[in-house]
């Protein structure tokens, strides 16, 4: 949630606020709602929304330039062909860079831990360590340290164990894995909605409850499946439905990414901003006169 909501607040003037706009974000609480990711899923659909516009409106181009020469699209060509041709341009390299580094690392990092995937999740975890570190986290930045240098001295018989289980799942299933911290969290709620309101539990009351925990689990779920109201075990992918978002937001993204509309309030903004640049790395930002 650190990470996306940094990737927040670097791109919310260029791109978020407008996109936010787009999907009913429209008050001032509204927006804040959105900027500060105070719901985790609205922060997740939101960013998909950001990602999947972005890739479309930047693949475009370089697809119909293959179709004119006759050549079938893949991803190293189109690197080949964002270097040679897109890269000069710092709308381009901007966009570029926040899509192809900081949001497909937030999403990575999302897969990494759903899956168990140690690979995919220390590479999601190395890429955005600017837009992570360029926020004042320093609880977290010790952390990270901590880790990395915990498992760097690791011996290899310890990685191997480390590495297949960096993620769990309650359910079973290959795609629902949490962290270990998140797993604990359920299971504090889990011990508290036994635990009256208002009330200062005693350790003989701690001790009853987590005791036997399992047990009034177990009678819960048979009294709901005698009820008929059980939940279900049919764990599925759920679709989220983006594409109006989607399309609605490229005519947006289509404006910004015109070399000649320097109407954005962004472009002021980013020249102004020394964390900005620092994080943008030598993308030339070039002004009003140069073109």
């Amino acid at each position: 949630m650190n990470v996306i909501k940094s990737f927040f607040e670097l791109n919310w003037t260029p791109f978020l606020e407008k996109m936010s706009e787009i999907m009913q974000f429209t008050t001032d609480n509204a927006k804040n709602f959105a900027k500060t990711c105070k719901d985790h899923h609205v922060a997740w659909q939101l960013q998909l929304v950001f990602h999947t516009t972005s890739l479309k409106e930047m693949v475009l181009t370089f697809v119909r330039y293959m179709m004119k020469q006759g050549e079938m699209p893949t991803p190293d060509k189109y690197l080949l062909f964002y270097k040679k041709f897109m890269s000069s341009n710092q709308r381009w390299a901007y966009l570029h860079l926040q899509v192809f580094r900081f949001s497909q690392a937030i999403i990575n990092l999302r897969i990494g831990i759903r899956r168990n995937n140690s690979c995919l999740l220390q590479s999601a975890k190395f890429h955005p360590k600017e837009l992570f570190n360029g926020r004042s986290n320093p609880h977290y930045r010790n952390i990270e340290l901590f880790d990395t240098s915990q498992y760097h001295f690791m011996p290899n018989e310890v990685k191997n164990i480390w590495d297949n289980n960096t993620t769990f799942t309650v359910s079973g299933h290959n795609s629902k894995g949490q962290d270990l911290d998140f797993l604990l969290e359920e299971k504090n709620r889990a011990v508290k909605q036994f635990i009256l309101s208002g009330s200062v539990p005693s350790n003989e009351t701690w001790d009853a409850i987590c005791c036997n925990l399992q047990y009034i689990e177990d009678l819960q779920n048979l009294v709901s499946s005698l009820g008929g109201t059980q939940r279900s075990n049919n764990y599925q992918t759920k679709h989220v439905d983006i594409e109006f978002a989607v399309n609605s937001f490229r005519q947006t993204l289509k404006t910004y990414l015109k070399p000649e509309n320097e109407t954005f309030l962004w472009f002021e903004w980013i020249q102004t901003a020394p964390w900005v640049t620092k994080i943008s790395g030598n993308i030339d930002f070039i002004t009003n006169e140069s073109h």
